[in-house]
């Protein structure tokens, strides 16, 4: 399942905005809206969230607020290591990410509009 095209590309852009996420001043509605813009670009580009179903042995999607969640724990997976890694380039701020150009960001995540703070708001809801 990991190395499936659509979940290495997933893993991918997360990886790519993981910096940003982390960051002390981010905040947890911005937070919110780095989860969002991930998941809405998979979804842009007809990527899907899915589970399986045991009981009937079919995939099924999850919906938004499952994948927001999803992407949340995604983006918070190892993060000591990079709060260390970004505490040690002091001065050297890196805010990779969709909008501002990372390297490992392809240009079709970077073509992604940005959300309506009501529209994560809702989403992000706990």
């Amino acid at each position: 399942m990991n190395g499936r095209e659509g979940n290495v590309r997933y893993r991918n852009l997360v990886n790519s905005v993981k910096n940003e996420y982390l960051l002390p001043q981010t905040r947890k509605l911005e937070k919110c809206h780095i989860a969002a813009r991930v998941v809405y670009t998979i979804r842009k580009y007809n990527g899907r969230f899915l589970k399986f179903d045991n009981a009937t042995g079919y995939w099924y999607e999850i919906g938004d607020k499952a994948a927001f969640r999803k992407t949340g724990q995604a983006l918070r997976e190892g993060a000591p290591d990079v709060r260390n890694m970004l505490a040690g380039s002091e001065g050297e701020e890196d805010r990779s990410g969709i909008e501002n150009g990372s390297t490992t960001a392809t240009q079709q995540q970077k073509e992604v509009t940005p959300l309506k703070s009501e529209e994560v708001r809702d989403q992000c809801a706990v």
